[in-house]
């Protein structure tokens, strides 16, 4: 089994694999910085919207953070099967990082959707 890997030279496909990786995380600054901007700017309580923006900032980077912890271990392991040329070690590794993902999403989701009341607290004032 031939992969791209072995046919592409390494430059070619840094770039190949880094700008969409790099496109993606200047997407993702774009959105904060525009629902900032938006939330503070044209909402009524501008205030109250960034301050909700600054609460869950923390809660979103621990989330992307246990996402990118199984991703980059789950990558290394397949890649260095593949310079290995074990395949089915590589197909292995990638299967588990997404059955770990995936159990993860669900028990961040479940903790967080516990915790909700703690951790938003929202004064109704009118």
């Amino acid at each position: 089994m031939v992969h791209e890997f072995e046919k592409i030279p390494i430059p070619r496909l840094v770039l190949k694999l880094g700008i969409p990786a790099m496109f993606a995380q200047f997407l993702i600054f774009c959105i904060v910085l525009w629902t900032g901007l938006l939330s503070g700017i044209l909402l009524e309580r501008g205030e109250l919207a960034l301050a909700s923006i600054g609460i869950c900032a923390p809660v979103l980077t621990a989330v992307t953070s246990i996402s990118s912890l199984v991703g980059i271990g789950g990558a290394s392991v397949m890649s260095i099967s593949i310079g290995k040329k074990d395949y089915e070690t590589a197909h292995l590794a990638m299967n588990h990082a997404a059955k770990l993902l995936f159990g993860l999403a669900v028990a961040v989701t479940v903790l967080l959707l516990i915790c909700m009341k703690p951790l938003l607290p929202m004064e109704q004032t009118h």
